[in-house]
């Protein structure tokens, strides 16, 4: 399949320590996808160097493996690789999902190209994400909102769960503050007039095309064998009310 440059993809995927769980997620995403991947950009939070090697036996992809010498986090590792990406658009994919449908990419393709307030396109099993499903007159989709913290209204969703993401949108806030998180780009995405959608599904019997499997091993915010944390938003009292305002 010849893509042209306007719609290339950059697989990011950020794993931390679960190279089961990863294993398993990027079997399943090569079984089901049906779109030319550019570029993966794989990124390794654990602090353990060579420790999700193997991918390269599994993707058939040209790979940038980024090694963090220790636990920085989440964000931290999204902002720090970030730059990598060469791409117009980045589909986000963490450690713990196993996807079980085609054609997502195409799909997602189809509905950006339908409106272009659309921020991402999400496609976990909508029976695990319970978002608000809101009619926007697309046939294609639904916008989601979420209560907002601290807000009178709804928020549009920003999620780093797995989806295709406009690079503009990947990048908002970069280079993070120490404080920023998913909420703060939320906010971000909102003041822009952006919002995310979901597939519809009313049709179909299978609702998304992805389950979450990493409930069991969490990732926590304690750095293995120290007293240290990974700081966050909830560690700098006057950031813990942000609100859209303020952004």
């Amino acid at each position: 399949m010849h893509i042209c440059d306007a719609k290339k993809v950059t697989l990011f995927i950020t794993s931390c320590g679960r190279p089961n769980l990863l294993k398993i997620t990027l079997e399943s995403f090569l079984k089901y996808n049906s779109y030319p991947i550019e570029e993966v950009i794989l990124c390794e939070d654990s602090g353990h160097k060579g420790i999700v090697d193997f991918v390269k036996d599994i993707l058939p992809y040209k790979i940038t493996f980024c090694y963090n010498e220790t636990r920085i986090g989440q964000m931290k590792t999204i902002g720090k690789y970030s730059n990598l990406i060469r791409t117009p658009y980045v589909f986000h994919l963490e450690d713990d999902w196993v996807f079980y449908d085609y054609g997502f990419i195409e799909l997602s393709f189809r509905i950006m190209d339908s409106d272009p307030n659309i921020s991402q396109v999400l496609l976990p099993d909508q029976s695990q994400r319970i978002f608000k499903k809101i009619n926007i007159n697309n046939p294609l989709c639904y916008k989601v909102t979420t209560v907002g913290y601290k807000e009178d209204r709804e928020l549009n969703v920003f999620s780093w769960n797995p989806g295709l993401k406009h690079l503009d949108i990947a990048m908002l806030r970069i280079p993070y503050e120490p404080w920023d998180d998913e909420y703060t780009i939320q906010l971000a995405v909102n003041k822009l007039g952006k919002y995310a959608v979901i597939p519809n599904h009313d049709n179909r019997s299978i609702k998304g095309f992805c389950k979450h499997i990493g409930a069991n091993d969490h990732i926590n915010n304690i750095i293995k064998g120290t007293n240290e944390i990974i700081i966050g938003r909830q560690h700098f009292p006057d950031k813990q009310e942000i609100q859209l305002k303020d952004i």
